[in-house]
């Protein structure tokens, strides 16, 4: 489905789009390659949330609330003192996003 190959060649190209490949020095071709992915970045993020939105207003998927528990050494309490677990954690209602 998602192939890095693919990923590789499309940063590869911006990258070469910005840049002289016989002039630039390393870190210059480096610093342009983060900027590349930091950028492809934020593209995917907005796209990833127009096609959550999408998906929601055409009905084919929702947001699951459900509690979450949490605790500083979480895993040391429930061994050590599972009784006290009670007293430490901390409760906080998260949404997920479900496909239908």
């Amino acid at each position: 489905m998602l192939h890095m190959q693919s990923i590789n060649d499309l940063i590869r190209n911006e990258v070469l789009y910005h840049i002289d490949p016989d002039t630039c020095t390393t870190e210059d071709r480096m610093r342009v390659e983060l900027e590349v992915i930091e950028a492809l970045g934020k593209i995917v993020e907005a796209r990833l949330k127009a096609q959550r939105k999408l998906m929601l207003d055409e009905g084919f998927a929702t947001y699951v609330e459900h509690m979450r528990e949490t605790a500083p050494g979480k895993a040391w309490w429930l061994e050590n003192e599972a009784e006290r677990w009670l007293d430490v954690r901390r409760v906080s209602l998260v949404k997920s996003f479900k496909l239908l």
